[in-house]
């Protein structure tokens, strides 16, 4: 068990950190022509809402221009609101497993849900994500499996429930996101040798794959009608970028050309994307404004601009936005 745990925390670590490139600026690149300087002090964007992140092994958040954080102990990460913005669900990471907890928007009352660490199986958990209604958590776990397949359950914790089979040893899957009517989850997986997101229909188990770029695609997010999607593309070598579809017929559209970008989270009211850029070495929070056109099948998409200088927050623990 100790070997697939190692095995598993390393490839987590690959899909999070290293395999993606994200961590440093590739020698040669350039923000987009459209972007202001990276090293310019002068910040002068507003966002709406609350966002949360990870860094320094704690849970932060970032409202009305300014960061906190929320949490003092453990190695905590990949925090995410419910959709009422009261609570915080999020991974504690101990020496040889992991679990998912659930606490008040103002890190009050912690509860542990999967209680992993009381069975000694060096089992992990990571990637909570409510469901729309809030009835409903998806996680990644490898309870069952050697790769990491996805699950869900309540709130509270009850009624845990592997929902995603596929064979073992290929990657396992990654990134969960869950469409906005509640009857399906979005996530990354290996099913063609690369990763690509894919769509499984939770009532039939049904997969559908949504995109094919040629270096791999993951961190999908879904706007809050469904009708656009955003998610991280690769290029050559390591670059990583933003790109954005309009959905169900449109192509993808890049947004972002530094090849240090990841983590897109759409605003709640649908007509952003904020993400997180390395340009100049360290990790910010950048934003997007984005418009569907006429036709339905393309968005229009306006310059990125930054939002925070010297934040620095963990690329691999994503970003999570409510009101």
């Amino acid at each position: 068990m100790r070997r697939k745990a190692l095995v598993l925390v390393l490839l987590a670590l690959a899909l999070a950190l290293g395999l993606y490139g994200c961590t440093q600026k590739a020698p040669g690149d350039s923000p987009p022509a459209n972007t202001p300087t990276p090293t310019s002090p002068k910040v002068d964007v507003k966002l709406d809402g609350k966002l949360l992140f990870s860094k320094e092994k704690g849970i932060w958040s970032w409202s009305g221009g300014s960061s906190k954080r929320l949490t003092k102990d453990g190695s905590l990460q990949q925090p995410a609101w419910s959709p009422d913005g009261k609570k915080i669900a999020y991974v504690k990471m101990e020496g040889d497993y992991s679990d998912i907890w659930v606490m008040g928007s103002s890190a009050n009352d912690p509860v542990n849900l999967t209680r992993f660490g009381r069975s000694g199986s060096n089992t992990w958990a990571f990637a909570p994500r409510w469901s729309p209604d809030g009835s409903q958590i998806a996680f990644l776990s490898d309870l069952n499996t050697y790769d990491l397949a996805l699950w869900l359950m309540k709130p509270d914790g009850s009624g845990r429930r592997q929902v995603s089979f596929m064979n073992d040893y290929l990657g396992g899957i990654d990134g969960p996101t869950w469409h906005p009517k509640g009857d399906s989850i979005t996530f990354l997986a290996y099913r063609t040798g690369k990763s690509q997101i894919w769509t499984m229909t939770l009532a039939n188990g049904r997969w559908q794959q949504i995109t094919d770029m040629g270096g791999g695609a993951y961190d999908p997010q879904w706007s809050l009608s469904g009708d656009a999607l955003a998610f991280t593309g690769r290029g050559e070598g390591s670059k990583s970028d933003i790109w954005v579809m309009a959905m169900p017929d449109g192509a993808p559209q890049r947004v972002t050309t530094d090849g240090v970008s990841r983590s897109p989270v759409w605003s709640p009211d649908g007509k952003s994307v904020a993400y997180l850029s390395g340009q100049g070495g360290k990790f910010d929070l950048w934003v997007i404004a984005v418009e569907k056109a006429p036709e339905g099948t393309t968005l229009r998409l306006s310059a990125p601009k930054r939002v925070t200088q010297g934040l620095d927050p963990d690329p691999a623990g994503g970003l999570s936005w409510a009101r």
